[in-house]
């Protein structure tokens, strides 16, 4: 049927996603979400557009990616699925952060995290306790910097999530350079 095939479309583009092979991923993507378009599952095409926003913002094209994000994200608020609004909002952010717009990131994180919290996602808090921590060291916030990053360390660590933890932990360590 057209929802599997729209899926597995989306699971090759993500696996060619991590193999680095951008090019043939997004065309997976562009044939999940064609696919995908046509049919009942919104939950389904949210998360191909997040996956796909996720690549653009990757390959660099942070106007697509917003782009591609945005339709997603009023996909996932359609659901009212709190997961995947906090990561696609997440996604978001990360794109206004590379831009530059601090404050508009920042808020995106603090919507995800309430979003996370609600649903007791660990995983999503520490990673947007990483992220406004990492925002506001670039703003020379230092000390609340500290205070985030330390708490994504806790977080992280208790979860065994070590790649988030090591890079909330090296964050901290430019914070402390700064401030020493």
């Amino acid at each position: 049927d057209s929802i599997s095939v729209g899926k597995t479309y989306a699971f090759v583009g993500s696996a060619l996603y991590f193999l680095g092979e951008w090019e043939e991923s997004k065309q997976n993507f562009i044939q999940s979400e064609a696919i995908l378009t046509r049919t009942t599952d919104t939950f389904s095409l949210a998360r191909t557009l997040m996956s796909y926003g996720a690549l653009e913002k990757k390959r660099g094209d942070l106007g697509s990616a917003l782009e591609v994000l945005e339709r997603g994200a009023q996909l996932a608020n359609s659901l009212n699925n709190r997961r995947l609004q906090s990561n696609i909002q997440v996604n978001i952010g990360a794109c206004h952060s590379e831009l530059g717009q601090l404050e508009a990131a920042y808020t995106l994180y603090t919507e995800a995290l309430q979003g996370f919290e609600a649903i007791e996602d660990k995983r999503g808090q520490g990673i947007c306790w990483l992220n406004q921590g990492r925002i506001r060291y670039k703003q020379k916030a230092y000390q609340e910097a500290e205070n985030k990053l330390l708490r994504a360390s806790a977080q992280l660590l208790a979860i065994s999530q070590k790649t988030f933890y090591t890079t909330a932990q090296t964050n901290l360590a430019y914070v402390y350079r700064e401030t020493q």
